[in-house]
């Protein structure tokens, strides 16, 4: 038996490094010297990543929002859709959008 070999998903390190200068979106908190922002990519399974075109900001730490969403993802989820009143693919939407205005500004300065 052989073992089948990992997806291969969509990776973008610019758009990653761009969310992390984003809030938290589960608190709002902006990324500052004491408090780091890091990201949530959804799907995946065991070992595997979503697709990096679907991550979100969280912040990190040991009660950080990051930490909060794998201890229970989707009561973590929707909370932030009952505080938003967005769910997770509006946000990701949202997210793409801004990042794509981001670039196409970077792209012409």
């Amino acid at each position: 038996m052989n073992p089948q070999p990992k997806p291969k998903t969509n990776r973008d390190e610019k758009y990653l490094e761009w969310l992390k200068t984003q809030p938290c979106l589960g608190c709002r908190q902006p990324k500052t010297p004491d408090f780091d922002i890091t990201y949530a990519h959804k799907g995946g399974g065991m070992a595997l990543k979503g697709p990096d075109n679907e991550a979100l900001p969280l912040c990190t730490g040991v009660n950080g929002c990051h930490e909060v969403e794998h201890q229970g993802t989707a009561t973590f989820w929707f909370r932030v859709a009952r505080i938003s009143g967005k769910t997770r693919e509006q946000h990701v939407k949202e997210h793409q959008e801004r990042w794509s205005k981001s670039n196409a500004k970077l792209s012409r300065d």
